[in-house]
């Protein structure tokens, strides 16, 4: 046994008790050749196996193989056996589903010329915002009856922090409660939104999800999200009274910055998330990738976004309990915190909100301080 077998030997083994408690599986592939001949493909082994870990909500990995656990082995195997196909035909992000569970696929490339995939577990059912553990005044923030009249949400934070959970249930929450249509871009799709959202009293509205990633071009990963998004932004039906929501699943580059603020321009509620490490730089980001695109005056979009965004909820989420003794509903076990920056609250006139947003890298300093006064005024 190589020294890298016995590290991983030395992990801790993931208990029974802890599977439910799963975020995330990172497995490694071995590249071999094909049996009949022709490309090489991504295929997995019992060796393989071997090398898996999974995480629970804290930062110790633990050994996913149990030799002894015939029915955990064939299960993992089950799961791989649907990656390989996707992956042979160039796909590098996609969803797979599994004895009633999902996953989100992320492929990356191994220093050996093999691969790594990390399957993020995703919930099997979409919460209300009532549900979620977070501020009260967040969530009556989120539903707040003048964001029909359109502008921009980001939800930030760092991976694995609930943003898409936080943008799902706000979707549905604002169908039962106003009705109207939510188109919903993801690469891939994650939680369950497509179809009409009823209301208690009858009433409700439409969601499309799109999953972006059946788009994507052989071996292009991406390719379908641009083209995706470009289409849910032009495919609303039309009716009066607001009520139209743009989920843009991730800004990550030029263009999906431009769409997102774009949609806000157009009239439509538009959520979406991004990476970052605190609010203000969640703005800084956006204005970052959108400043990419040639022809783009940082200044003048910078401009623009001030005057549509509706705010910033950068989240992170603080588990509750030891893996393995986390009881209820993905969402019972973890309570949302963070920080706001908000255009219209907590006695920080939007003018002076706007007003730093657009002059941007100058006056960070007062951005960062309403962000801190909002937040301490809406953490109840």
């Amino acid at each position: 046994m190589t020294d890298r077998h016995a590290n991983f030997e030395k992990l801790p083994l993931l208990k029974d008790e802890e599977m439910g408690d799963i975020r995330d599986i990172v497995i490694q592939l071995t590249r071999r050749p094909n049996q009949a001949g022709g490309t090489e493909v991504m295929e997995m082994d019992h060796e393989d196996l071997r090398h898996a870990v999974a995480y629970v909500g804290d930062v110790i990995p633990r050994r996913f193989h149990d030799p002894n656990n015939i029915t955990r082995v064939s299960d993992l195997l089950d799961v791989l056996g649907k990656v390989n196909d996707p992956i042979n035909h160039g796909r590098r992000r996609f969803r797979i589903e599994h004895k009633g569970s999902a996953f989100r696929a992320q492929v990356g490339v191994r220093p050996d010329g093999g691969l790594d995939v990390t399957l993020r577990a995703l919930p099997r059912e979409t919460p209300h915002l009532r549900e979620l553990r977070m501020p009260d005044a967040w969530r009556t923030f989120l539903l707040s009856k003048e964001h029909l009249n359109g502008g921009l949400l980001l939800v930030s934070g760092l991976n694995g922090n609930g943003k898409t959970t936080t943008i799902a249930a706000t979707v549905i929450s604002r169908l039962q409660r106003f009705g109207g249509h939510a188109n919903v871009v993801e690469d891939p799709s994650e939680l369950p939104l497509d179809g009409p959202w009823v209301g208690s009293d009858g009433k409700g509205g439409y969601c499309a999800q799109r999953p972006a990633d059946l788009l994507d071009e052989p071996g292009q990963p991406g390719t379908g999200y641009k083209r995706a998004l470009y289409e849910a932004a032009r495919q609303f039906p039309s009716f009066t009274g607001g009520g139209t929501i743009l989920v843009v699943g991730e800004i990550r580059d030029e263009e999906t910055a431009i769409e997102a603020v774009n949609g806000a321009v157009a009239g439509h509620f538009v959520l979406a998330s991004v990476h970052s490490p605190s609010a203000v730089a969640a703005i800084d980001r956006v204005v970052g990738l959108a400043s990419r695109k040639a022809g783009v005056d940082p200044a003048a979009f910078r401009g623009q976004l001030s005057q549509h965004l509706i705010g910033v909820l950068h989240q992170r989420l603080a588990y509750h309990g030891q893996p393995g003794e986390r009881h209820g509903s993905w969402w019972d076990r973890a309570e949302v915190r963070g920080e706001v920056l908000l255009r219209d609250e907590s006695g920080v006139g939007a003018s002076k909100v706007a007003s730093a947003i657009a002059k941007g890298p100058s006056d960070q300093a007062h951005l960062a301080e309403y962000s801190r006064l909002q937040t301490e005024a809406l953490s109840g």
